[in-house]
């Protein structure tokens, strides 16, 4: 049990820290005020400052464990808050604005007990990525129902980065190399790929929420809608990437320029189209202008 927990508010410290000091001074005072003086080692006044200085020790200590507003009380358990599902549940307001989330927010009590965090100290203050909370001023959805496209994950990519905190925004052709490992039976579909120096990588990202459709990049209450950014949190979270080909290792394709997780599902690999010429004969589309 932490000094927080066992104390209490430290608010309540504060008040017996005034109770403590402010008696002191009305000694003084008093003694000031009859003219006599006080008796500096007077058993009353040694008591007076014991107390106050306790009391000051105590309000010190709960401020270096646990800073003021840094800590709330939570009433309601819920095991669900922190992941901010898309499903419902009974901690997810119905209006799905970044206010009520906060509320809910705090009223929830952690899966793991004890106390909840502010919602810029679980984000990290200072640091514009962010795992799964909303921004002031982003506004999610409820999701429709899904209409499954059989999608078909062809591998997997493995890249250095196990957190979305150190994540790249966007990949770099001097980057780190990072594999594309291809399951069977795609691999004979590996066939080819070094004919090029490019490649589009799409890539299923599977940690980012989907209902969120107006986003604050920048954390500063202004926002733009999903669909006019590059943002992993998307309706359908499919990655893509302009990658440069370093080579191949049996069913694995090493490329960099790379932006995503480690493990994450891979979708689709393609030609650069900018290098691309078709194969096939043209047909009557390819000739049509405006």
């Amino acid at each position: 049990m932490s000094f927080a927990q066992l104390i209490g508010d430290w608010h309540a410290l504060a008040v017996l820290f005034v109770a403590g000091v402010v008696p002191n001074q009305i000694w003084r005072m008093l003694g000031l005020w009859f003219g006599g003086g006080i008796d500096e080692g007077s058993e009353l006044l040694v008591w007076v400052r014991a107390v106050a200085t306790a009391t000051l020790a105590g309000v010190i200590a709960q401020i270096v464990v646990e800073p003021p507003g840094r800590l709330r009380a939570c009433r309601t358990p819920c095991a669900t808050v922190r992941s901010a599902p898309a499903s419902s549940s009974s901690c997810w307001p119905a209006a799905r604005s970044s206010r009520a989330w906060s509320r809910a927010k705090s009223s929830c009590w952690p899966a793991s007990g004890g106390w909840a965090k502010t919602a810029g100290e679980q984000q990290g203050i200072g640091h514009m990525v962010r795992e799964n909370q909303l921004r002031e001023g982003e506004v999610s959805i409820e999701l429709p129902p899904t209409q499954d496209a059989g999608l078909v994950f062809i591998g997997r990519i493995r890249t250095p980065w196990s957190s979305r905190m150190e994540t790249p925004r966007q990949g770099r052709t001097d980057g780190p190399i990072c594999r594309l490992e291809i399951f069977e039976p795609f691999v004979p579909a590996i066939k080819g790929v070094d004919f090029y120096s490019n490649l589009e990588v799409l890539y299923w990202l599977d940690k980012s929420r989907r209902d969120i459709v107006l986003q604050s990049p920048k954390n500063n209450e202004k926002t733009r809608g999903t669909f006019s950014l590059r943002s992993p949190v998307r309706p359908n979270p499919i990655g893509t990437s302009i990658v440069k080909l370093v080579g191949i290792e049996g069913n694995a394709i090493l490329v960099r320029g790379l932006d995503c997780l480690d493990n994450t599902p891979l979708i689709d690999i393609k030609p650069d189209r900018c290098e691309f010429t078709p194969l096939a004969a043209p047909q009557p589309g390819d000739f049509q202008t405006e």
